[in-house]
């Protein structure tokens, strides 16, 4: 019983100092700006309006179903824990569907992902914020997370404020 109450007591102690400030730890961000590096072709690139934040955004048209690779995130020091990618979205004359997807690369046991089917959009939508999570146990530090916005049919899909967090 005793060790029951000593470990309640230092979940509990791990949960209020990890969460004291109130924000969610920020592993990456871009506002999608003039200064922000797209891997900019045809289908996929910067632009100033319509932007979330007025700074621009990133215009993707798709003429058939296709994965926009967006970024690519190395370096963190994750593990037991949930990380969230959101991003600002916005659709214009979308016929079939867009959602966020995220890749993490697990060094030595393969790639896994996760995709924001509940919150996809379609048609035409004003800015929506969008998100999938993924869930790491203890031991799972992905070496590398790609973002990555899915199309499902042709349209044109503005994403801007793309977040990483750790929650």
């Amino acid at each position: 019983m005793r060790n029951l109450i000593y470990t309640t007591l230092i979940i509990l102690i791990v949960v209020i100092v990890s969460c004291s400030n109130g924000e969610p730890a920020v592993l990456f961000s871009d506002s999608i700006n003039a200064n922000t590096v797209i891997n900019e072709s045809g289908n996929m690139r910067f632009t100033g309006e319509p932007s979330f934040d007025s700074d621009g955004s990133c215009m993707l048209r798709a003429d058939t179903s296709a994965v926009f690779s967006l970024f690519t995130v190395h370096n963190i020091d994750v593990e037991n824990t949930a990380i969230v990618y959101s991003a600002m979205v916005r659709t214009e004359d979308l016929k079939g569907r867009c959602y966020l997807e995220m890749w993490c690369f697990f060094p030595g046991r393969g790639r896994y992902f996760s995709r924001g089917l509940d919150n996809a959009l379609t048609g035409n939508n004003d800015w929506t914020k969008m998100s999938t999570p993924f869930f790491l146990k203890e031991g799972e530090n992905p070496d590398s997370i790609h973002l990555n916005i899915v199309t499902q049919g042709s349209g044109t899909v503005y994403i801007d404020n793309i977040i990483l967090k750790m929650i």
